[in-house]
């Protein structure tokens, strides 16, 4: 279904533009991942906390990266190597948001 849906988007878009497509935690899985890169959309999409990442030899959750405001290039998620991994805090540091990114 979400290949059907980005197939369409990628045909109804003028070819003129280019398109960062925003996703939240709902869709942050590795099939919408592997579709976007195929078909050559940029993306931001927010992953929930649990979600296990690898940087570099070390596998984490993404709820155990400190919580401060960072980037980390070339993350994994499973065996897929996608580019970054934006950590957002908010002001008072209650709360962190976990993006990932292909620009």
């Amino acid at each position: 279904m979400e290949e059907a849906f980005l197939l369409r988007l990628q045909r109804i878009l003028p070819k003129k533009f280019q398109y960062i497509l925003v996703f939240d935690r709902g869709f942050g899985n590795l099939r919408i991942l592997e579709n976007l890169e195929k078909l050559g959309f940029n993306y931001v999409i927010r992953f929930k906390e649990n979600t296990k990442i690898k940087l570099g030899i070390e596998e984490i959750k993404m709820s155990d990266l400190p919580k401060i405001a960072d980037k980390y290039t070339n993350i994994q998620l499973k065996d897929e190597k996608f580019r970054n991994l934006i950590i957002s805090v908010s002001k008072n540091k209650n709360s962190k948001t976990s993006l990932v990114s292909n620009f």
